[in-house]
């Protein structure tokens, strides 16, 4: 397998690319015509309020790819674009809850964007802190 690969960081590059995609489609396994629901489970599967140890020992292993990030421009790119599909995922959802509510005048984009970055520093404080902020962040989301 390492001879298809030009280096190392191009199978975790790889495997994160995997992971994200295998994410999804756990998301997708969840959809229902709810949009509330939907927006709940992508919370649900990327932050479990009771995670197993295989989910924290995920949480770590992402963790520390994403601080390589700052060095490694094929990690970069590679969390950009996993940003940028949950980003898409959790904006159609939004999109869809302002419809169906007939809500205007709010920037769906926008609302993703700050829903994204609760649960990206709700994954990092539950990794790199010993507070417990999960619960707490996954249930308001």
């Amino acid at each position: 397998m390492y001879y298809h690969y030009d280096d190392k960081d191009e199978i975790v590059a790889d495997l994160l690319d995997y992971a994200l995609d295998w994410f999804l489609s756990a998301v997708d396994d969840r959809t229902t015509d709810d949009p509330v629901e939907n927006l709940r489970a992508v919370v649900e599967e990327l932050l479990p309020v009771d995670p197993t140890d295989e989910e924290l020992a995920g949480r770590h292993v992402v963790m520390e790819l994403r601080a390589q990030a700052v060095t490694n421009p094929e990690f970069r790119a590679t969390f950009t674009e996993i940003d940028e599909r949950l980003h898409d995922r959790i904006a159609g959802h939004v999109r869809e809850i302002l419809d169906r509510r007939g809500v205007e005048g709010v920037d769906a984009d926008g609302v993703a964007e700050q829903f994204l970055a609760v649960l990206n520093g709700t994954l990092i404080e539950s990794v790199t802190t010993d507070r417990d902020v999960t619960p707490r962040c996954a249930g308001r989301c």
